[in-house]
């Protein structure tokens, strides 16, 4: 999880009620872990205050004259007056919109996280969107990193698909959140939850699958084809202690001779062919790629262990989720 100092102030205030910043927490997404927010204001300013009580004397006083003016003047008198009111009041509604108190917040937890927007106070939500992981069918990231010459990293740009159980038959997400990290720079707080909530929902699904696996029973993971509009493939792969399916094609020691995960692409040779799967869309991923891992450990020769992520990308893997990125 990727905090700076003021988050963790924030959290520990949540968690002794004390929180000024964030005063509403649901229930529904457990143990907060993380919070951001736009705005750090608890409320208006002085400044905002006194503009909000002028512009409210103002359009009252527009008002009035637009009434006076309408019952007592001549169409050739009224309309240049008409437009100079208009264009006072377009202003007047801008200013209305600097000097209005509003933000919005996310606060990610052990169970899911939520969405608000606040208006007037902080305690006063307007809109509040929750995403509980028991409600949620899927997570996948589509990433694509650029380098220099081929060699120097530059930056990943990551898309973010959420399916809830609801949409799971639906051919397009239920909510779709982008980051891109780029060398060197650092990442605003909701960019930064976006990559967390990738984790929280790793840990989540490994809490669901953890003890079927232990018992080497099949744990399945659904496959997204597509770009934009996606073909959902339920229960595409199936993965237990001791073997691997892919779309009904079974891999185990005995006949896996090769697998490789590189520019995006799995590649399992078997004495059957090849076996091709797309990372990015592989659902909740990073809760496949530990238990394949695993897999892999158990079964396969060392060589393979560290082709599909085990040792020296190990250390990359915990390098780049220092930096805000995860693989």
């Amino acid at each position: 999880m990727i905090y700076n100092e003021n988050d963790k102030q924030h959290l520990e205030e949540i968690k002794s009620g004390t929180s000024k910043l964030f005063p509403v927490i649901p229930n529904e997404i457990g143990n907060v872990v993380f919070c951001a927010t736009d705005s750090l204001a608890l409320s208006k300013s002085k400044t905002e205050l006194i503009l909000s009580k002028t512009i409210k004397l103002i359009v009252t006083t527009l008002i009035v004259a637009a009434v006076v003016g309408f019952l007592s003047l001549s169409g050739t008198l009224f309309l240049p007056i008409a437009a100079g009111v208009i264009g006072v009041a377009i202003i007047v509604l801008m200013a209305i919109r600097k000097a209005r108190f509003e933000g919005s917040n996310e606060i990610l937890g052990t169970e899911g996280f939520v969405k608000q927007w606040f208006e007037n106070s902080r305690d006063n939500i307007t809109v509040s969107n929750i995403y509980k992981f028991s409600d949620m069918y899927d997570i996948i990231v589509e990433a694509k990193d650029t380098y220099l010459n081929g060699a120097f990293y530059e930056k990943s740009d990551r898309k973010y698909h959420y399916w809830n159980l609801v949409d799971r038959k639906s051919k397009r997400p239920t909510l779709d959140r982008e980051v891109t990290y780029i060398k060197d720079s650092t990442l605003d707080d909701f960019e930064v939850a976006t990559i967390n909530i990738e984790e929280l929902w790793t840990s989540y699904r490994l809490r669901m699958i953890r003890q079927a696996f232990d018992n080497n029973d099949l744990v399945y993971f659904n496959y997204f084809y597509g770009q934009g509009t996606y073909e959902v493939f339920d229960k595409y792969i199936g993965i237990s202690k001791s073997l691997l399916i892919i779309d009904g094609k079974q891999c185990n020691k005995e006949n896996i001779k090769d697998i490789k995960l590189h520019n995006g692409d799995i590649t399992i040779k078997t004495d059957q062919g090849n076996i091709h799967i797309e990372v990015r869309a592989i659902g909740s991923f990073r809760a496949f790629h530990t238990l394949l891992l695993e897999f892999v450990k158990d079964n396969l020769p060392i060589k393979f262990y560290a082709a599909v992520g085990g040792n020296a990308a190990a250390i990359l893997k915990e390098s780049l989720r220092e930096q805000g990125l995860s693989i």
